[in-house]
């Protein structure tokens, strides 16, 4: 999984943090379940995990060459085709979630129920960059989320690109009234993400009216790639999409020849007040502790305007073809299909924030125990990447 860095101290905290949430053991109002025992060792977790490598090579293969291949992907396909993209608040998220929610159900799962949750409400509306000089072009753009809009009329500046924040502060005197364009080289999604993150946030404070983010990807096939974004109090809110890695170079190189470059921007991203909405919840009772439950979380929203062919929407098929195989299922499995799931490890304010809510309303309203770490053995073995579990982490 990829999560974003905040400073080389945040990520164990980030885990830390959350590892609060998943590992609170509660036994609706009992003292600590006595089928817990002690707490076990890294030795004996890993053990334990490889004792089950026989059970996720005949889930893979039914996945993979078995009677359910391809089926995963059919019904992705169905789904994302039916309903397109799945904006946090949006008629397209319900409508996934109903369907969903009655997919779980045919599929025979239990205590299959949705649950109201607080979620917020972005819509990104009509948008567009046009470089004006040194010539005419139009780029393809995403706002990124939470964004605001523009004006009616747009914004037309100057731009400023740099390749960093450091550029960006020592050219804090250029930057005022301009549009800010990073140009960051990619490295690994953690570190270069934060351009996108905080992007907005470095360039108002400098005086930019608006920023725009090269997509934070390794490859680009001229698409920009877009996600959420944070502001931070007492520093100006100004709109911030991004652009093709495409574009981002071609006016870097326009810069480094003092090119003058303008771009008109309109956006019209607003934010609304949070939403009703849903998770959706599934269990499989286990055999030997069905009072213990294995949390596992996968998320609907689809920022990008495209409809988000994405394997976290195929977490039912994973339990379908998990009870399709004859094994014992020691540990209860709890099912969540939630918004914003990558979000969880974000170390930023909305980011973590509402997915720990969510996280902490499940303990509290159902008295669980999630068991982070006999998640990779019981659910991640519909991956290959579990073809061999008795490999060290």
């Amino acid at each position: 999984m990829q999560f974003l860095q905040e400073g080389k101290t945040m990520a164990p905290l980030i885990f830390l943090f959350m590892g609060v949430f998943y590992l609170l053991p509660s036994c609706s109002g009992k003292a600590l379940c006595e089928d817990v025992g002690h707490m076990k060792t890294f030795s004996e977790i890993k053990e334990e995990i490889a004792g089950y490598q026989d059970v996720a090579k005949a889930i893979i293969d039914l996945a993979v060459c078995g009677k359910a291949q391809n089926r995963s992907y059919e019904r992705l396909a169905l789904l994302v085709d039916t309903v397109g993209p799945r904006l946090s608040g949006s008629k397209n998220l319900e409508k996934a979630i109903q369907i969903m929610y009655q997919n779980l159900i045919n599929d025979g799962l239990e205590n299959v129920h949705l649950e109201p949750v607080k979620v917020p409400h972005w819509e990104r509306g009509q948008e567009s960059a046009v470089m004006l000089e040194p010539r005419n072009h139009s780029m393809a753009i995403l706002g990124l989320g939470s964004s605001i809009g523009t004006p009616p009329e747009g914004i037309t500046a100057e731009v400023l690109v740099v390749s960093s924040f450091d550029e960006l502060h020592r050219r804090a005197s250029e930057a005022k009234g301009k549009i800010v364009v990073y140009n960051q080289p990619y490295k690994d999604y953690g570190e270069t993400a934060q351009y996108r993150v905080q992007g907005a946030v470095e360039a108002a404070k400098v005086g930019a009216v608006a920023s725009l983010i090269r997509s934070v990807a390794s490859f680009s096939i001229y698409s920009p790639h877009t996600g959420i974004q944070f502001y931070q109090d007492g520093v100006p809110q100004i709109p911030t999409a991004c652009i093709t890695v495409e574009d981002a170079e071609m006016m870097a190189r326009m810069a480094s020849r003092g090119t003058k470059i303008v771009i008109q921007l309109k956006m019209e991203a607003k934010n609304y007040p949070d939403t009703e909405s849903f998770n959706t919840v599934a269990e499989i009772t286990g055999s030997k502790y069905p009072e213990q439950h294995i949390k596992y979380e996968s998320c609907w929203e689809r920022k990008n305007q495209n409809k988000g062919k994405t394997t976290r929407e195929t977490t039912t098929e994973a339990k379908e073809n998990k009870k399709k195989i004859e094994c014992v299922d020691l540990h209860s499995v709890s099912i969540i299909l939630s918004l914003d799931a990558d979000d969880a490890f974000h170390p930023k304010f909305i980011g973590i924030i509402e997915p720990l809510r969510r996280t902490k309303s499940f303990i509290v309203d159902h008295h669980t125990i999630l068991l982070l770490l006999r998640t990779l053995y019981s659910l991640f073995c519909s991956s290959s990447v579990c073809t061999d579990l008795s490999r060290p982490f």
